[in-house]
């Protein structure tokens, strides 16, 4: 009777024994998010103004663009754009090199939307967790 108390008993430690060497227990904390949309001011600011080609080569032209930030609008913005222009004289196209200071002519504010994840307030709590080694593990 010894004997099949202590085999039984033997076989319950070797059995809880490769369940724990399967994973462990741990307590984490866990909380619930939320997606919020946030407004953030901005600023457009409006640039017009000519490029001129390198070495007197192409025609002046007019540029006009925006640019969004969160910062003042500087005074003038230094712009180059390359185009490939046909050259009669030569009878070639040819690259032209366009550079020049663009001017500031207006500004304006406005809100932009971002979406951020957060935290709820006051829902992170501890919770005890299964955390396993493997999924299939070879222990007898």
């Amino acid at each position: 009777m010894k004997a099949k108390i202590l085999v039984g008993l033997a076989a319950c430690i070797t059995s809880f024994s490769s369940m724990a060497a399967r994973g462990y227990w741990e307590i984490v904390q866990v909380c619930d998010y939320e997606q919020v949309t946030v407004q953030e001011p901005k600023t457009a600011c409006y640039y017009s103004g000519f490029l001129t080609g390198s070495g007197g080569v192409g025609i002046p032209f007019n540029i006009n663009f925006t640019v969004n930030g969160h910062v003042s609008c500087s005074a003038h913005q230094y712009q180059t754009e390359t185009r490939q222009e046909f050259n009669h004289s030569t009878g070639r196209w040819e690259t032209v090199f366009y550079s020049g200071v663009v001017p500031l002519t207006g500004q304006s504010q406005f809100l932009a939307d971002r979406v951020e994840t957060q935290v709820v307030e006051g829902s992170c709590r501890e919770e005890r967790v299964w955390i396993r080694l493997c999924d299939n593990c070879q222990i007898p």
